[in-house]
């Protein structure tokens, strides 16, 4: 092996740090409280507005699904939240309203969205609705835009706490969103995307992007994110069952004797 091929990449450190030790995750995200709190609307009374208005959309949603209301009536509120986020998002552009839309949609579908079950198809290829289409889609598009408005250049990984809180919550809503597609395909191997950019992915694949999107959650200091990273990394699983079969065959003779 060479000597390139044989050093570990800051990622494959990085990795092998959180096998042995789910509480170590890399620190070069620095959180940075002296940054402005969003790095798009700088104004303070500015943010303190769009924030009042984004916590009564969120209040409405907490309060309609703490009641024993009728699914019907759950259903309305959150439609209702979707329309209200998205005027928002028209108006400012801060990451939060995309990071709420999302998470108004999944309370709306759940997380398995990304496939279709061939169960429910007449025909081949599988489709769904129109709607739940362009729900996944819209899904996607929201986290998308949270990690592009909110991510910090790559001279200077530096984020505000405010930063850091809203992109890691984006990147735990991914990360479920994939864990849930890969889980599916567990279950159910010829289910098929009906988001184009992910067609043609297998469960491997939504595997490791759900270990990504919950590692770079770690990364920003989001401790469910850590923990979630090694629960979903195949490196990790396979580490683990590695110990286990020698722990077997090491007190083996112990059992037999």
């Amino acid at each position: 092996m060479s000597s390139a091929a044989g050093k570990l990449t800051q990622h494959d450190n990085a990795v092998l740090s959180q096998l042995f030790d789910p509480e170590a995750a890399p620190s070069d995200v620095k959180i940075d409280p002296s940054l402005p709190a969003d790095p798009h609307v700088t104004d303070p009374k500015l943010l303190e507005e769009v924030r009042h208005r984004e916590k009564l959309i969120v209040l409405s949603v907490e309060q309609v699904m703490r009641e024993p209301t009728k699914t019907r009536e759950k259903d309305r509120a959150l439609r209702q939240a979707q329309v209200d986020l998205i005027a928002l998002q028209a108006q400012y552009k801060y990451a939060g309203l995309w990071n709420d839309l999302a998470q108004v949609i999944r309370l709306q579908l759940g997380d398995d969205i990304l496939l279709a079950s061939l169960r429910t198809c007449s025909s081949s290829p599988c489709s769904s609705s129109p709607a739940t289409v362009e729900s996944a889609n819209l899904v996607i598009e929201a986290l998308d835009t949270v990690i592009n408005l909110l991510a910090p250049s790559s001279a200077q990984l530096r984020v505000s706490p405010s930063q850091a809180r809203i992109m890691s919550s984006a990147l735990l809503q991914r990360g479920a969103l994939f864990n849930a597609a890969y889980k599916h395909l567990l279950r159910e191997p010829n289910a098929e995307a009906i988001i184009k950019k992910f067609q043609g992915w297998k469960k491997d694949d939504f595997q490791e992007a759900a270990s990504e999107a919950f590692f770079n959650a770690g990364r920003l200091g989001n401790e469910l994110g850590k923990a979630l990273a090694v629960h979903t990394n195949p490196t990790a699983k396979l580490c683990g069952q590695m110990v286990q079969d020698a722990m077997r065959r090491e007190f083996a003779p112990l059992r037999s004797g």
